[in-house]
């Protein structure tokens, strides 16, 4: 039985809907929902899919480290790009003559065209009024589109919604405090295994007593380590990071 399989049926069998679920574990439910899918590309990187994982199995009473464990087997950290393509041959160990023909046919035909389209426009248009009078009608009417009713796209990206900090104990273990928006959201210690996923509207202070156990992500993206093993690092989080 898979992963999401597995999780699904264990929320079925207490009774509780999608939406219970986010409001007791914080995870969203678009995510939750991708967890008990299998749509492991849905969540925003592999340190939030581990740990929403274990956090989602532990609440439904299921051994997090397994799931885990099996979400490493499904999904196996894939190789960069540039040591895939290490076996290609060298561009300048082969590389054909014909390779060359293609490029000198298709600026020949570039040239071609334009010194068409110039011909027709030229006979389309005509020599322009003497006394630099205003262009024939039908120019006028080919110019006015492109200057008027064209929506506008500003490309601004959407405004963050706040900051979403996961916590991720890799070794050993490691006290921590969380405070967010001058609220105190947490403060203990976590083992080895164990996963917490805190949000605030506009900033998150985290302080850790062994930076080297704990891997964090924000707002999507993966931070690694804060530090070396036994350090004790304090780092705010704001809602524009990530």
């Amino acid at each position: 039985m898979d992963v999401g399989t597995r999780l699904r049926l264990a929320r079925e069998e207490r009774g509780l809907s999608l939406a219970q679920v986010e409001e007791e574990t914080k995870i969203r439910r678009r995510y939750l929902a991708a967890l008990e899918e299998n749509r492991f590309d849905v969540l925003p990187g592999r340190v939030y899919a581990r740990a929403f994982l274990r956090t989602y199995a532990r609440f439904l009473g299921l051994d997090g480290e397994e799931l885990a464990r099996e979400f490493q087997a499904y999904c196996p950290v894939q190789l960069p790009k540039a040591e895939v393509k290490k076996k290609e041959p060298r561009y300048w160990e082969y590389r054909p003559r014909h390779l060359l023909k293609p490029q000198l046919v298709a600026f020949f035909l570039v040239v071609v065209a334009l010194v068409g389209l110039n011909f027709l426009y030229g006979r389309a248009t005509g020599p322009l009024p003497a006394g630099g009078g205003p262009a024939p009608p039908a120019l006028q009417a080919r110019e006015t589109p492109g200057r008027e009713g064209a929506p506008s796209d500003s490309g601004q990206a959407p405004t963050p919604r706040g900051v979403e900090l996961v916590v991720n104990v890799m070794t050993d273990r490691s006290w921590l405090r969380v405070v967010g928006d001058n609220t105190r959201l947490f403060e203990g210690e976590l083992t080895a295994g164990q996963s917490r996923v805190f949000q605030a509207r506009e900033k998150i202070t985290l302080r850790v007593g062994n930076a080297g156990a704990v891997e964090l992500a924000v707002n999507g993206r993966e931070l690694g380590r804060l530090g070396r093993m036994g350090q004790v690092v304090e780092k705010d989080f704001s809602a524009e990071q990530g």
